[in-house]
């Protein structure tokens, strides 16, 4: 989920499906400078509205965990 406010690309009633569906989502601040690194703010925002718990974000586990279910 892009957080840069420009693109952020997934509704809340998108993000909302996905979780019902199980769907893993990863939040992103898609920052270019130190400053923009605030825009994951938004991505958490929009997260939120869509129902997103750490079990539904990649980036919320341990890294062992992340690395585990990129390889699978």
């Amino acid at each position: 989920m892009n957080g840069q406010p420009a693109r952020l690309d997934l509704t809340d009633s998108l993000i909302k499906a996905a979780v019902e569906r199980g769907v893993c989502l990863s939040l992103a601040s898609d920052a270019h400078s130190g400053e923009q690194l605030a825009n994951l703010d938004g991505a958490i925002r929009q997260a939120r509205r869509g129902w997103v718990t750490r079990r539904n974000a990649l980036n919320t586990r341990p890294v062992a965990e992340v690395r585990s279910v990129l390889r699978s």
